[in-house]
């Protein structure tokens, strides 16, 4: 997709039109290090021969204690006299951000949400998926905030490992957060609105096309279509232009092509519908799924019914 502007802040816009992000000035993909350093090397052979499949993920994270003996060994780190609430996210970024305290943030369960309802947890091996989590503390009242978790997922953790959270633990190959207002920014304006009018509506058409993609992340469709949620451009665009002829989403779904042979080949669909009349538009766009990283292998348009 052309016409898009300069990136924002940790934004990477593809030629193709998808937009990447930058996690605390990393490339997308994993670890700085590599796997190199003692703290990963281990740890991420570990995560490829126990995960059972692959994750990506929407939602708001969370810290939590696990466990009464964590949240007293930060206590003691941080002085609790003075400090009423440990969880406070001023507090654990400044704790953890002390490398002599970050053994305690790596033990902290980091619990990924949609709406109320607990996703996964998220596992940091290292300092650096560690400073990704960092980067999610935000105060509760921003609501306008979106993280999104890429990895290996593995089985759910033991009622004793985060205080009776029984959620899929993730091992995290690429974590970061982004604003819906920053996101919109970004998008190609159509000649034909005005720019004080698309601002708006790209803002609304980010948080539609993020709120219908509720799921878990788990499943070849959820990836797929939360990949495009999170990285379409075009998609965002497109809704924005929808919203502009009075049109709205009314459904995201996602299917096995026919074109999955060798590969996992989801072909999704979002239907628009008109407020005024009977009328709906359909698109669609392929995504495979197969490798832990999604990839568009068809340009968003019309869908064609195929029997």
């Amino acid at each position: 997709m052309s016409g898009i502007g300069p990136a924002a802040a940790g934004m990477v816009f593809g030629a193709d039109g998808s937009a990447g992000f930058l996690a605390n000035g990393q490339p997308p993909g994993g670890c700085s290090c590599g796997g190199a350093c003692p703290s990963c090397s281990g740890q991420l052979a570990h995560d490829h021969a126990t995960a059972i499949g692959h994750c990506y993920a929407i939602g708001r994270i969370r810290p939590r204690f696990p466990n009464v003996g964590v949240e007293k060994e930060l206590a003691q780190a941080i002085g609790s006299a003075v400090v009423k609430d440990k969880l406070d996210p001023s507090v654990l970024k400044k704790a953890f951000s002390d490398p002599k305290s970050q053994y305690i943030g790596r033990q902290m369960c980091w619990v990924l949400s949609a709406e109320t309802v607990d996703l996964l947890i998220v596992k940091p091996n290292c300092a650096t998926e560690l400073g990704w989590l960092l980067e999610t503390l935000r105060d509760e009242g921003n609501t306008r905030d979106i993280d999104v978790v890429i990895g290996h997922m593995g089985p759910r953790a033991s009622i004793s490992a985060c205080n009776g959270a029984m959620l899929p633990v993730v091992a995290p190959a690429q974590l970061y957060s982004f604003q819906a207002e920053a996101f919109a920014r970004q998008l190609a304006r159509p000649p034909s609105i005005e720019p004080a009018k698309f601002a708006e509506l790209a803002t609304r058409a980010v948080t539609m096309i993020i709120g219908s993609v509720r799921n878990s992340g788990s499943s070849d469709e959820h990836r797929a279509l939360n990949y495009l949620a999170t990285r379409s451009a075009e998609l965002h665009a497109l809704a924005a232009q929808m919203l502009a002829d009075d049109f709205v989403l009314a459904a995201a779904r996602g299917g096995y092509s026919d074109l999955s042979a060798g590969r996992r080949i989801i072909e999704t669909s979002f239907t628009f519908k008109s407020r005024k009349t009977p009328n709906e538009q359909q698109f669609s766009a392929l995504v495979d799924v197969t490798d832990l990283f999604p990839f568009l292998i068809s340009q968003l348009g019309p869908h064609v019914q195929r029997h």
